[in-house]
């Protein structure tokens, strides 16, 4: 008869703190990425760099907080992010964007409190 390899101490130690729900103790990954993925962001011409607000403790990677806007048309879209351990190329004509002016919201809507 052959038997099953019982697992190591560490990994039956840590499925039963799992299963107990200890595991709601660990902090939770906050979701943001190391420098090299998102170092700058890429717009085309004439679109600037619109900031976008969350909610207090709202984390995440740059790109899930700053989106290119054109204040023409009022459009926002996701930039083009590149660093130095992504072989992300931006688009030809792509620029680094000015930070858009106060009263520039989601969208183009104007921020009443601008």
């Amino acid at each position: 008869m052959r038997r099953t390899p019982s697992p190591s101490p560490t990994a039956a130690a840590a499925a039963i703190l799992l299963s107990s729900g200890a595991g709601l103790l660990l902090p939770p990954a906050l979701g943001a990425l190391p420098p090299g993925y998102e170092d700058e962001m890429w717009c085309a011409p004439g679109e600037c760099a619109l900031y976008v607000e969350y909610p207090d403790g709202m984390a995440g990677p740059a790109s899930m907080f700053n989106k290119c806007h054109d204040a023409s048309t009022g459009v926002t879209t996701d930039g083009v992010w590149t660093g130095s351990l992504v072989e992300t190329v931006p688009p030809d004509g792509h620029v680094r964007p000015p930070p858009c002016e106060a009263g520039e919201g989601v969208n183009g809507e104007q921020d009443p409190d601008a």
